[in-house]
C-alpha cells in the first residue's frame, strides 16, 4: 500500500513539494542587498514579492500556491534603479534601505520597526 507521502512524491512536481514544505504566507529574503537593474521606459515588469523566484528581483511564477502576488510596474524613463531583494521594502519594488534593519535583526536579534 502506497503512503500519502510516496503518492505525492511520485505524482507531484518537485516544485510543488518545495512549496508544501514552506509556509505559503512566509516571505523569503533571497538576498539582503538590492540589485541595480536597468529598467526601460514603457516596459512592464513584475517584481517578485515572495522571494521564491530564481530570477530575482523579477517574478518567475514560483509564488503559485502561496498568498503572494507579483508587483506589476512600469517606468516613465529608462534608468538604472535599485530593486529590493530583502522583500521588506515599504516602497515595492524599489529599495528603501529596509535591508539594513533586516541585517541588524539577523545579526543581533533586534526587532524591526
Amino acid at each position: 500500500m502506497e503512503t500519502l507521502f510516496h503518492h505525492m512524491r511520485k505524482h507531484l512536481q518537485p516544485f510543488s513539494l518545495r512549496l508544501l514544505r514552506l509556509n505559503s504566507t512566509e516571505v523569503i529574503s533571497p538576498a539582503l542587498m538590492p540589485k541595480r537593474v536597468k529598467l526601460e521606459e514603457g516596459k512592464t515588469y513584475f517584481w517578485c514579492s515572495c522571494g521564491r523566484s530564481k530570477k530575482q528581483p523579477f517574478c518567475d511564477g514560483q509564488h503559485k500556491g502561496t498568498t503572494f502576488k507579483p508587483v506589476k510596474f512600469t517606468v516613465e524613463k529608462t534608468s538604472k534603479r535599485f530593486l529590493c531583494r530583502c522583500k521588506y521594502t515599504r516602497n515595492p519594488p524599489y529599495c528603501d534601505l529596509t535591508h539594513a534593519k533586516v541585517i541588524r535583526k539577523k545579526l543581533f536579534g533586534q526587532k524591526m520597526n
